[in-house]
């Protein structure tokens, strides 16, 4: 949803909320160095331990709550339980979800003491939908899709067929990203440290780039980004595939995320089988002056 997760006005093809392309991307947007989930010189405190754990029982492992739920699952995130509600801050400060019903101005006001700049994750129903009519943020519906268990098993076979001077392997610390745009560079670059990234390269030139963004027990979160020149020719499926065969080897269902703005990733979606609508959710950011 992911999905991170660029910008939704420059999502790419195939989450940069920049979501599947889409969310990943969006998350990058606002990367901070120095995390704001704990202070200098404090420690994590026991009943942030609890909190996470009252978290994690009340968000359910579904395709709409990948994020939500992956954030649960990091000891590095801040949780606000709000009312009946939660709110989850991931540490890098670039990603925050609700999940259940929220008092929006409380919503509002932990956000803005945490200087919060990210984007924001809020449930299709809940009192919290108030929060995205104030005139500070923005918002815009995302789609979210699975691949029903025989279009899953073909995705990895299926997707498009290759140009031959295509390659697809693991993205490499020493390959050359400096033609790649600065926001998905520091992307790339942050999430190969922590998982594996394929690439499509044309002609020696990684151009279309995918992964999991994040993953719960039973989902993982697909990220794909295509460069401008390179889109809509079949490399972002070529990207995909190992992905998605890792997800399914593992015995995890694939998610795909996309704003309803994001033409090129709904129709990339459908190509890849994932045409089960698994729910919705909204994207908000701040609105910039």
């Amino acid at each position: 949803m992911q999905h991170s997760i660029a910008s939704a006005a420059n999502a790419s093809v195939g989450r940069t909320f920049e979501w599947c392309d889409d969310r990943a991307a969006m998350r990058s947007r606002a990367r901070r160095d120095i995390p704001i989930a704990v202070r200098p010189g404090h420690s994590r405190m026991t009943h942030h331990t609890a909190l996470h754990a009252r978290a994690l029982a009340a968000i359910p492992d579904t395709p709409v709550t990948v994020e939500t739920r992956a954030l649960a699952q990091d000891a590095a995130t801040i949780v606000h339980a709000i009312g009946d509600g939660w709110l989850l801050i991931a540490a890098q400060g670039d990603l925050a979800c609700v999940f259940g019903a929220v008092d929006p101005v409380a919503l509002d006001a932990i956000l803005d003491v945490a200087a919060f700049d990210g984007d924001l994750l809020l449930p299709e129903t809940g009192t919290v939908t108030p929060a995205m009519k104030f005139v500070r943020w923005k918002a815009e519906r995302a789609l979210i899709f699975t691949a029903n268990a025989a279009a899953s098993a073909a995705i990895p076979a299926a997707a498009s067929p290759m140009r031959p001077a295509t390659v697809v392997r693991r993205l490499s610390p020493r390959d050359d990203l400096g033609h790649v745009p600065a926001h998905l560079r520091d992307e790339l670059e942050c999430a190969c440290a922590t998982r594996e990234v394929f690439a499509a390269f044309c002609d020696g030139t990684p151009v279309s780039f995918a992964y999991v963004s994040l993953a719960t027990e039973r989902h993982g979160d697909l990220s794909i980004d295509t460069l401008d020149a390179f889109r809509r020719r079949g490399f972002g499926a070529a990207a995909l595939r190992p992905v998605i065969a890792g997800l399914l080897a593992r015995g995890m269902h694939p998610v795909w995320g996309a704003i309803e703005s994001n033409g090129g990733s709904l129709a990339l979606a459908r190509s890849l089988g994932f045409t089960q609508p698994a729910g919705t959710l909204w994207i908000a950011s701040r609105r910039r002056a």
